[in-house]
């Protein structure tokens, strides 16, 4: 990947951005941080029910036409392609997409001099210190997400709101 990647505080532009570059047979994906928990409040799906078969999400078909085909493996609003559910790190490791819009949360933020990694327990944010193994595993997770598209990547940086208490917008600045 030579280009360099487009940054955006719009979930609507990057997905607007994917899907634009989207050309023939390639692919889009939209993809998180499994810990991105409050994603959630900017309309993006990180969880699906465990029996979801994560295959279908790289390989079915976003739009069929076509009259002959008996759309199994196509139409799936859980395509990849279609820009509303986002793989983790967990599912899309070792596999790449064309397009990639990588979701950043709360989880990971710069503050500039140094990473810093946070888990969201549904009430609050609680930093991980460096020397905690889950640090490296979430900085970890990142360097897969950020790794994963062949032509460009748009990275989605949220600009929540300060009347959200369980976002951290002085984090994310």
């Amino acid at each position: 990947m030579g280009a360099k990647p487009t940054i955006t505080r719009s979930l609507t532009s990057a997905r607007v951005g994917l899907d634009a570059n989207r050309r023939g047979r390639t692919r889009a994906g939209l993809v998180a941080s499994a810990r991105a928990a409050r994603l959630r409040a900017d309309g993006l799906e990180l969880q699906l029910d465990q029996r979801f078969e994560w295959e279908h999400w790289f390989l079915d078909a976003p739009d069929c036409a076509s009259i002959a085909c008996n759309h199994k493996y196509c139409n799936d609003v859980r395509s990849s392609s279609k820009l509303e559910i986002a793989a983790t790190q967990f599912e899309i490791q070792g596999l790449e997409l064309d397009w990639v819009g990588v979701c950043s949360g709360e989880d990971l933020t710069w503050n500039d001099t140094s990473w810093v990694c946070q888990r969201f327990n549904d009430k609050i944010w609680k930093t991980v210190p460096v020397d905690d193994p889950r640090h490296g595993y979430l900085v970890n997770a990142y360097r897969v997400l950020l790794t994963r598209a062949r032509q460009r990547m748009i990275i989605y940086v949220p600009q929540p709101s300060r009347d959200d208490r369980s976002r951290l917008p002085d984090d994310l600045a």
